[in-house]
């Protein structure tokens, strides 16, 4: 059964075949087109996965679909191998739709601490501890890299490497409170 096989492999060859990794957790196991498509093949309903990706990619889901949901018919080896090929295929497009690289599904646990809190937050309904856990890492950021300017100051003028020190250390300070600035969206950027 050649045939039955060539969807899947050209679907593992295209995952290694695209630009920039994927991040957050659009790439994860649990990641939320994982559990929309997931959501799709238990309900039937090809449009709880659509959601998650473009118009242009509409015809690839449905026709993974469609193949996953005939497949599924035939035992639950098939069923299993067609939902993760139909799962794959939803993330893969919806990675690309963000013009990612998707290598894989990655596993649950390599969603960083700021994403869980903000899935956190929407479960909860509250942004109270998202808010917190955000301030503190800034925080901490913009502590370190102005300790290190500060240390690096004290013997910039001494020759020319402590300079460059200096300087270097310095760039990275404001660069990165520049980033967070961007990043809270006040606009005002002079770099």
């Amino acid at each position: 059964m050649i045939s039955g096989r060539f969807p899947v492999l050209a679907a593992v060859f295209m995952f290694f075949c695209s630009g920039r990794p994927c991040f957050a957790q659009c790439d994860t196991v649990g990641g939320m087109p994982a559990q929309a498509a997931r959501r799709a093949l238990e309900g039937k309903n090809v449009d709880i996965a659509l959601a998650w990706v473009q118009l242009k990619q509409e015809a690839e889901v449905r026709d993974a679909f469609e193949k996953a949901i005939a497949a599924a018919k035939s035992g639950p080896a098939a069923k299993e191998l067609a939902g993760e090929y139909f799962v794959e295929t939803v993330v893969r497009l919806h990675c690309a739709s963000e013009g990612k690289q998707f290598s894989g599904l990655r596993p649950q646990e390599t969603v960083s601490q700021a994403v869980i809190a903000a899935e956190l937050a929407l479960a909860s309904g509250s942004t109270d501890n998202l808010a917190k856990e955000l301030s503190g890492l800034a925080a901490s950021g913009v502590r370190e890299r102005f300790s290190r300017v500060l240390q690096a100051k004290g013997h910039s003028e001494e020759d020319i490497e402590a300079g460059r020190a200096y300087a270097r250390a310095y760039e990275e300070y404001i660069y990165y409170v520049e980033r967070l600035s961007r990043a809270v969206g006040d606009g005002e950027s002079t770099y």
